[in-house]
């Protein structure tokens, strides 16, 4: 078989089954500089797991049920040819479709959604996204995009809607 970008869109990623607790969502707040102001209760509600205002960063999405830079494989590089010094990350979006728990089980299922070549030697971009449910009741808790750049992958044509 020939090595193809176009074999990221149908690249099986293995869900992310991931336990996350009320600590683990203050620290993530905490890690983007939230609670400098310890007298702001709108802050305190987003650092202080023991607050009744308790309250998830809608970001923490991003980083929930995560596979890791699957990009960056050796099985990746050897069915795809493109290899982990090609690749930019250029873009990412969150959409909360239910708001976040402060704590609990989450599945990610990431897939490859298009490839846009942009020509031979110029590059491509990659568009990928993941779904995270709650795990026990399979709700759909958001939708995290995002967009690779390609560096130097062209010419073999695009395929699925960015």
């Amino acid at each position: 078989m020939t090595a193809t970008p176009l074999r990221l869109l149908d690249w099986k990623i293995a869900p992310v089954r991931h336990t996350y607790t009320r600590r683990d969502t203050a620290f993530y707040a905490l890690s983007l500089g939230v609670g400098d102001e310890p007298t702001d209760p709108r802050q305190l509600a987003l650092v202080d797991p023991w607050s009744k205002d308790f309250a998830t960063l809608p970001t923490m999405a991003l980083v929930l049920g995560y596979p890791g830079f699957w990009l960056g494989e050796p099985a990746v590089q050897e069915a795809t040819g493109v290899a982990p010094w090609q690749i930019l990350h250029v873009e990412q979006a969150v959409q909360l479709t239910a708001p976040l728990p402060v704590e609990g089980d989450v599945v990610g299922e990431t897939r490859a959604t298009a490839i846009v070549d942009k020509g031979a030697g110029k590059g491509s971009l990659l568009y990928s996204e993941r779904r995270i449910r709650a795990a026990h009741t399979g709700e759909l808790l958001a939708r995290c995009t995002q967009v690779h750049y390609l560096r130097g992958v062209g010419g073999f044509g695009s395929a699925g809607e960015p």
